[in-house]
């Protein structure tokens, strides 16, 4: 996941980088190139993601069903009881994918992902848009001599 977003905000700073200074030569080919390679990359995401979250959605949706069957099936039965313990089992235990304990796989993970893809290419692109002039480094240079 970490290589993931590394890929998106990379990509994404690039293909800005490259809108914004639209004078270079091959801009058309290198932002096409680019716009897929962040096609690329969220689709990574997702395939990784949206299995977790449907299997979890899922999940959620069983025990519901378990819980209709249950309501029409005889009390005495042994599949009764067995369905009992299952509903048990789903009520108790939450279906959840996570890794390695850190953040759970999940829809909001996109959300929060993105976000921070935001955030980075905000600071990124407001540090390259703001170059130090020499004056300014002759002054501090200047500065540090007098110390």
């Amino acid at each position: 996941m970490l290589c993931i977003l590394l890929h998106l905000v990379i990509t994404a700073y690039f293909f800005l980088k490259q809108l914004m200074n639209s004078h270079l030569i091959n801009t058309t080919q290198y932002i096409v190139v680019q716009f897929l390679w962040l096609g690329v990359h969220l689709i990574r995401l997702l395939m990784i993601v949206l299995p977790c979250s449907r299997a979890s959605a899922e999940a959620s949706r069983t025990g519901a069903l378990v819980g209709v069957v249950l309501s029409t099936a005889s009390p005495y039965t042994v599949a009764h009881k067995q369905l009992e313990s299952f509903s048990i089992q789903l009520l108790h235990h939450k279906v959840n994918f996570n890794a390695c304990g850190l953040f759970e796989l999940g829809l909001p993970l996109v959300v929060s992902i993105l976000g921070a893809v935001t955030t980075y290419l905000v600071v990124l692109l407001q540090l390259k848009g703001s170059p130090t002039s020499p004056g300014v480094a002759n002054n501090t240079a200047a500065v540090l001599e007098t110390t």
